[in-house]
């Protein structure tokens, strides 16, 4: 089991109002909606097609919500996912692309940042951008940014 602990700090309140607590055999899911229009995420280990799963059904009620929503995913302890798990998220993303105002995603493996760009691809032909960073620094200061205009 994946101790919670080992994650970094987030900027102060950008883990409050959880949504979703879950782990699997192989990895974990942290979700929050911090302000809204806001959904903040924290992976680390495998990312299964479940875990996916439980990520949409987490958020469902928030982009009923905001007409704009900005995703920011702290993925730097995420080593591996499923591609049915990046085909499920991607999936996502496009079905709400006309409320997705980005998403954001720090990631410390080159496989899951290729897996973005992948994804990325996709959504930028519908209007949707993702932005891959391997840099918590920036990556933080964008999502206090965002936290500070709500």
């Amino acid at each position: 089991m994946f101790d919670r602990n080992a994650l970094r700090a987030l900027p102060t309140g950008a883990d409050r109002r959880s949504l979703l607590e879950a782990c699997d055999e192989r990895g974990c899911l942290f979700i929050s909606n911090p302000a809204d229009g806001v959904i903040v995420t924290r992976a680390a280990g495998f990312m299964s097609t479940a875990l996916a799963e439980q990520w949409v059904q987490s958020v469902e009620p928030v982009w009923k919500q905001a007409p704009k929503l900005y995703v920011f995913n702290d993925w730097e302890k995420m080593d591996a996912y499923e591609s049915n798990a990046r085909k499920r998220l991607t999936e996502w993303v496009l079905s709400h692309r006309t409320q997705m105002a980005g998403a954001w995603f720090l990631t410390g493996s080159r496989m899951v940042a290729m897996g973005v760009a992948a994804a990325g691809a996709a959504t930028a032909l519908a209007g949707v951008s993702m932005h891959a960073s391997l840099d918590r620094r920036t990556w933080q200061r964008l999502l206090e940014d965002r936290l500070s205009q709500r």
